[in-house]
């Protein structure tokens, strides 16, 4: 433990294991809300028969709540006199209540299942519980790493490893989940075989919330425990006393802030057709690309974690190539011609639906798809580090955590507008809630479409604001030359 610095800090850089310490986090992330977005949706609608317009909107109120929410914690952490410093208390409490609560969200008491009333009461109050809590872990998570890695390309690379093991993470939790919780059955019933479809079991979701509780406890622990050595003493940090007026003082100059706007506004776009995408994804695949099942679905979902996390894991790469503005453009672009191509493959009708080079070709874009994501993930997060460095040396402000805060804000603006427009069109395109149901042709059609083109339009419109974004790696040396003589 360290005292406190003070003044301009010099610029910090960390090994690689030291980066993978810290990473590590991500694991428990992954499991709790990776895990939440990929199946919850279908829980909800599938297994309980709740409407998915209600299913939808409580889980954008959640989400959005868990954005507003942000920006507090991230004040609030900036602010905190402690000898364990302005993080580590935090992340630890945040982290152990995230993953308690999430074991609730898999296990609903049989009464709020008899209404749709009492069922929506429910899901709300559990996502905003798990939501609240998870914006007491993540934020100051982010921020410490602002503020242990320093460097312009280092930031890129600390964060392409979160998300990298983030996705990593996804795989061998939500990806598997297909194979050991997911499993379709075939029963005997009136002396006919039937199929019980793993995903409207709930005793499924119980099993799978209970074991990925567990480990994302243990990742929780461990991450608070491995990086303690960077934990700064606070107990001497020189703070305002003007308590919420400073913290709505800086809201309002990073409102001001035509950087972190442009950056901001990208991340909302982007990430709002992404989870778009992502949620109707597992409704295509159980209702138009029935091929892609069981096993298949493992495999499927591997690939394009693992081009997520590939995506990632490059980031750094690609932002020495072109820097960073050009980076999360080459990602969203990516991401439109795969969805372009996949839907030439799918929707036409050219190609057989169960054979097996639309499977393999399937899987192979829909695997370059999440690459874009994972270069824009990494490399955005470091341009509000970048944004975050220029306005402390500007004012002599610390305001890590804020900028951390309204990251997190970003892309979870992004996801609650993604899982809202998901709810909504399922509804719009005359989806049937329920276990036992079938969709009509048309309605299976249009839900494959939706999935294919809506998502991806909406991310392009980020890609016009970032054109004149004017952060680079000669403009960071510059401002840093320029307050170092």
């Amino acid at each position: 433990m360290t005292a406190q610095p003070t003044g301009q800090a010099p610029v910090r850089t960390l090994s690689t294991g030291r980066m993978l310490v810290y990473a590590s986090g991500e694991a428990a992330t992954s499991l709790v809300i990776n895990t939440g977005l990929g199946f919850a949706m279908f829980f909800y609608t599938q297994a309980l028969g709740l409407s998915p317009a209600w299913a939808g909107l409580a889980m954008s109120i959640s989400v959005f709540w868990d954005a507003i929410i942000d920006p507090v914690m991230g004040h609030v952490s900036d602010r905190t006199r402690s000898r364990w410093g302005r993080r580590h208390p935090y992340f630890l409490i945040g982290g152990v209540g995230m993953v308690v609560a999430s074991y609730f969200v898999w296990n609903v008491p049989e009464y709020f299942t008899t209404s749709q009333a009492l069922l929506f009461g429910y899901v709300l109050a559990l996502q905003l519980a798990v939501r609240s809590l998870f914006a007491v872990w993540i934020i100051p998570y982010t921020a410490l790493g602002f503020e242990i890695c320093t460097d312009y390309e280092g930031r890129t690379r600390i964060q392409g490893y979160r998300e990298s093991l983030n996705m990593l993470s996804n795989m061998a939790g939500t990806a598997i989940a297909w194979s050991f919780f997911f499993l379709d059955q075939t029963v005997q019933r009136d002396g006919k075989d039937v199929v019980v479809k793993g995903l409207s079991q709930p005793e499924n979701y119980h099993q799978m919330g209970l074991w990925y509780g567990g480990i994302a406890l243990f990742f929780v622990l461990f991450v608070t425990w491995a990086t303690r050595s960077h934990i700064v003493d606070s107990r001497n940090l020189a703070v305002s006393n003007s308590g919420l007026g400073d913290f709505f003082h800086g809201l309002r100059e990073m409102a001001k802030d035509g950087l972190s706007k442009w950056v901001i506004g990208f991340v909302v776009v982007v990430v709002t057709g992404v989870a778009l995408t992502a949620t109707l994804q597992v409704y295509t695949w159980d209702h138009y690309l029935t091929a892609i099942s069981g096993h298949w679905r493992t495999l499927t979902h591997s690939c394009s974690i693992i081009g997520l996390a590939a995506g990632a894991f490059i980031a750094s790469a690609v932002v020495r190539l072109m820097d960073k503005r050009m980076a999360v453009i080459l990602g969203t672009v990516l991401n439109l011609v795969c969805n372009l191509l996949i839907a030439g493959l799918v929707l036409t009708g050219w190609f057989d639906r169960n054979g097996v080079f639309l499977y393999i070709a399937y899987t192979v874009l829909s695997s370059l798809y999440w690459v874009g994501h994972g270069i824009m993930v990494p490399v955005s997060t470091s341009m509000l580090a970048d944004i975050s460095e220029i306005e402390r040396r500007r004012t002599g402000q610390d305001r890590d955590g804020l900028y951390a805060s309204f990251f997190a804000f970003a892309r979870k603006a992004g996801i609650s507008a993604g899982l809202f427009l998901a709810g909504m069109s399922l509804t719009w395109i005359g989806f049937v809630e329920g276990p036992k149901v079938t969709q009509t042709p048309s309605v299976s059609w249009s839900l494959c479409a939706l999935y294919l083109f809506l998502g991806p339009a909406i991310s392009m419109v980020g890609v016009v604001l970032m054109l004149n974004y004017p952060v680079d790696k000669r403009y960071m040396d510059d401002l840093r030359k320029r307050q170092d003589s």
